[in-house]
C-alpha cells in the first residue's frame, strides 16, 4: 500500500499478515535522484563513518560484525523525536548497486547478536 508520494520519492508499507510480529512493519522506499552516482549514494547512506557526519538524529552507529563486503551487523542509537523516545537497535544491513540500471538496493532489518542481548 502506497503511503506517501512526492516528486522524487515513494513510500510503501506492507499490509499486515496473520502471524506477523507486532510492532514491526516492512517499508519500501523508492527515491529517484538524477545526477547522483549510485555508488556515491550507497556510500552516503550505508557507510557508518560518513552517516555520523550528516545524520543529526544519530547518537551512535558502528559495525558490530562485518559478514562480507555487502553485509554487516550494525549497532545504532538515535535521539528521540516527537512522541518517539531515544532508542537503540541492532540491524543486519545489506547493500548492492546494480551498475546496469543504476539502482541502489539497501536492505536492513532487526538482528540478534550475542554482544547486544535484548533488553526487557
Amino acid at each position: 500500500e502506497r503511503i506517501l508520494e512526492r516528486d522524487w520519492v515513494q513510500l510503501y508499507r506492507k499490509k499486515k499478515t496473520p502471524g506477523e510480529t507486532p510492532g514491526i512493519r516492512t517499508l519500501l522506499c523508492k527515491a529517484f535522484l538524477r545526477g547522483v552516482p549510485p555508488i556515491a549514494l550507497a556510500h552516503l547512506l550505508n557507510n557508518v563513518e560518513v552517516r555520523s557526519k550528516w545524520d543529526e538524529n544519530l547518537l551512535a552507529m558502528y559495525t558490530v560484525e562485518r559478514i562480507d563486503e555487502a553485509n554487516e551487523i550494525v549497532y545504532t542509537a538515535v535521539k528521540g523525536f516527537g512522541p518517539v523516545k531515544k532508542r537503540d537497535f541492532v540491524l543486519c544491513c545489506s547493500s548492492k548497486v546494480d551498475q546496469d540500471t543504476g539502482t541502489v538496493y539497501i536492505l536492513s532489518g532487526p538482528a540478534h547478536h550475542e554482544r547486544y542481548p535484548r533488553r526487557k
